[in-house]
């Protein structure tokens, strides 16, 4: 979802990947009904609950990956890289106001401008905000430090079950925008990038037994210990979870460019989606809304209604960001993120 493209003659296809697929759960998390309400059914519960926890640290590990830069990053490349996730987020915003998008109830706009929620949980918004102007700092700090940070990260979860004070709040809204929890997605992306061609060695050595782990951190995340803990537990479980679920859809992706296209790159209807990720994150609300509302009211069954709400949210998610950029050209990249 970063705003941050690596140039086309670096792209890494598992990052198209993993933002495709990282896209494609947002979608599906956002077109369920919500718990509480009377007509949540076991199909919501399946197809947008629960398998869909990696799409936001996805995201930031892969805005983690794409910022890297093995130089020290000068202070107007921060700025540079803030105004391109905070600008398009902005103008979505407006443009859900002046459309009637933004809930009437609940906090004033203001607030939910400044926390990620104009339309929906848009939490990443607000954790991304706050990482950004630390990757100043990331790109001096010693490879070993970088490291040690990860390495205190993983073990924040664990911490702050013991020690309360290291929590940042006990409500659900404030624990999703929680910046020390998932700042180890981004680091973790980041440390990657850095290491990648000793990483890539790695894998290549032992591809079968890393993978097989994966598959057990998939398992263990529906039904270890750690499930229907603690709010701790959680953050730990999804920790696994995620980081199994890249490393099988990075395991994945040479072999889906090598069946699906000839010359061995990402095929171009992917790395457009992939490409489009931030756009589609930021409006594809626009188009959940009214698909729900006849879906409901028109009594769809549950699966149909989900299937087609999730389809509308895709198709006009990259319906504007293939619109903006025929109509705005270089400045789409700015006003929409893609």
């Amino acid at each position: 979802m970063s705003a941050e493209e690596a140039p086309l003659a670096a792209r890494v296809p598992a990052v198209d990947y993993i933002k495709v697929f990282a896209i494609v759960a947002v979608v599906f998390t956002h077109s369920i009904l919500d718990p509480a309400m009377g007509r949540y059914t076991s199909w919501d519960e399946l197809l947008g609950r629960y398998w869909v926890s990696y799409h936001v640290p996805a995201f930031l590990a892969v805005s983690g990956f794409l910022y890297y830069r093995p130089v020290p990053i000068p202070s107007r490349g921060v700025v540079r890289r803030f105004a391109r996730v905070l600008v398009p987020y902005l103008v979505a915003s407006f443009v859900a106001l002046a459309l009637g998008a933004v809930p009437e109830k609940g906090p004033s706009f203001l607030h939910r401008l400044l926390t990620g929620n104009t339309q929906g949980t848009y939490y990443y918004i607000f954790l991304i905000a706050v990482y950004v102007p630390t990757i100043g700092l990331l790109s001096r700090l010693p490879r070993r430090a970088v490291g040690l940070l990860f390495g205190a990260l993983v073990l924040y979860p664990v911490a702050s079950h013991y020690v309360t004070a290291l929590r940042i709040s006990e409500t659900h809204f404030w624990r999703l925008r929680d910046p020390l929890y998932p700042y180890v997605f981004f680091v973790g992306g980041w440390l990657v990038h850095m290491h990648l061609p000793r990483l890539k060695r790695f894998y290549l050595r032992f591809e079968l037994p890393l993978c097989l782990a994966a598959i057990v951190g998939v398992v263990f995340y529906f039904e270890g210990p750690l499930r229907g803990g603690s709010w701790q537990d959680y953050l730990g479980n999804r920790m696994i979870y995620s980081a199994s679920v890249l490393l099988l859809i990075s395991a994945a992706s040479g072999r889906l460019n090598a069946l699906l296209s000839a010359a061995g790159a990402t095929p171009a209807p992917l790395r457009f989606v992939a490409t489009a990720t931030y756009t589609i994150y930021l409006y594809h609300y626009l188009f959940i809304y009214p698909v729900r509302q006849v879906a409901m009211d028109q009594h769809w069954h549950p699966a149909a209604r989900i299937l087609c709400v999730a389809l509308a949210a895709m198709a006009g998610g990259c319906a504007v960001a293939w619109l903006g950029r025929k109509l705005l050209g270089r400045r789409s990249k700015l006003i929409l993120g893609v």
